[in-house]
């Protein structure tokens, strides 16, 4: 099988979101041969303390160490910093963004769009999609595809629904239409099939809501082990 790169793993430093700590992440990654693990907690670099004080232990996987921006509309990227000075860059927006979240909002910060663009020189940008595509993610992709020229994508998250060839695809030629090729990525937020209930209830506690009421909040999350069944994407190299 082609070598994959897990670059979409949300832990438990993401609040109410992330059912698996970043250290069982790169065990599981390690123990199935993956070329490489990105920590990409959502607007934070918390997880990646402990992913790293686990990978220097000898683990054979390579550990990629990113964030996941979301802006206070909902566009979400993946960014991985290229070098010390995008480290930098990436480390400041947070850290000024997330001094004016004020008391009680656990987990918020409020990032726009333009906050990205601005801290985008030096980064592998991967955006998610939304579910519903519109000419407003389009033009943001684009302008994305703009600001970071051959350092952003499109992120393909394979969700085991009956239309997938056809979304996937849409998603292809939408990449390659606004110059975001498409990546494949899991979207990871547990280890193992078994933390599936933990993050259903996370899910809950997260939307306010009963299992019973959840419905399609309960999202397609699949484990780190779970391999994309594409291998045609070309995507940020391992």
């Amino acid at each position: 099988m082609t070598a994959y790169a897990e670059l979409a793993v949300t832990t438990n430093f993401s609040f109410l979101r992330g059912a698996s700590h970043p250290a069982e992440m790169v065990i599981t990654a390690d123990a199935l041969g993956l070329a490489a693990i990105g920590i990409a907690d959502r607007n934070s670099f918390a997880g990646v303390v402990r992913a790293y004080e686990e990978w220097r232990k000898g683990k054979a996987v390579k550990l990629l160490v990113g964030t996941r921006l979301v802006t206070t509309d909902g566009f979400e990227v993946l960014a991985y910093p290229t070098d010390r000075a995008a480290y930098g860059r990436l480390c400041r927006l947070l850290s000024e963004h997330n001094r004016k979240v004020k008391k009680g909002e656990k987990g918020e910060c409020h990032l726009t769009f333009d906050d990205i663009l601005g801290a985008s020189e030096g980064q592998m940008l991967i955006a998610f999609p939304p579910e519903e595509l519109s000419p407003a993610f389009t033009e943001r992709l684009a302008t994305l595809a703009r600001a970071a020229p051959g350092r952003s994508f499109l992120a393909g998250v394979h969700r085991y629904r009956g239309d997938e060839p056809r979304r996937l695809g849409l998603l292809d030629e939408l990449g390659a239409r606004v110059g975001a090729p498409l990546v494949a990525v899991n979207d990871v937020h547990h280890h193992v099939p078994e933390r599936r209930p933990l993050a259903d209830v996370l899910t809950c506690m997260r939307e306010k809501c009963t299992i019973a009421e959840a419905g399609f909040r309960l999202t397609d999350i699949v484990p780190v082990g779970d391999r994309f069944p594409y291998s045609v994407f070309e995507g940020v190299p391992a």
